[in-house]
């Protein structure tokens, strides 16, 4: 059995350090997740290093996501794409689902007997209990 830890990144290292830190014992594989837009649709750098966490190197998978999903939804004035105000939301949950989504790349050595937790950066499973 072994238990994967799966989380999105933006560019929150210290939390990131403190996730790694506190589940290390506890987890085979750290599974991270980092899109090149926005969670509102702007192009961004992607800013994970695993430099910065070398110590954990042998267990990160980090997936980057370079497209946006294929259903966002845009309109068309003057024949320009835009992106309306009244679906910026329901655009916005399309792209966390997509980057969320994407996790399951990291996944492709878990058995069914394994655990897979997902949770926000900033919210760490207490193991311990």
């Amino acid at each position: 059995m072994k238990i994967f830890d799966c989380t999105l990144f933006y560019d929150e290292d210290l939390i990131l350090e403190v996730r790694l830190n506190m589940l290390n014992k506890y987890v085979d594989k750290f599974v991270i997740s980092e899109s090149k837009y926005t969670h509102s649709g702007a192009k961004k750098k992607l800013n994970f290093d695993i430099k910065k966490f070398s110590e954990f190197k042998k267990k990160i998978i980090y997936i980057p996501v370079d497209k946006e999903p294929e259903d966002i939804i845009y309109e068309k004035k003057d024949n320009v794409l835009f992106e309306n105000p009244a679906n910026r939301r329901i655009n916005s949950i399309k792209r966390i689902a997509h980057q969320r989504n994407k996790l399951m790349e990291g996944l492709s050595d878990a058995n069914d007997n394994d655990f897979i937790f997902y949770s926000d950066n900033d919210e760490m499973p207490n193991f311990a209990n």
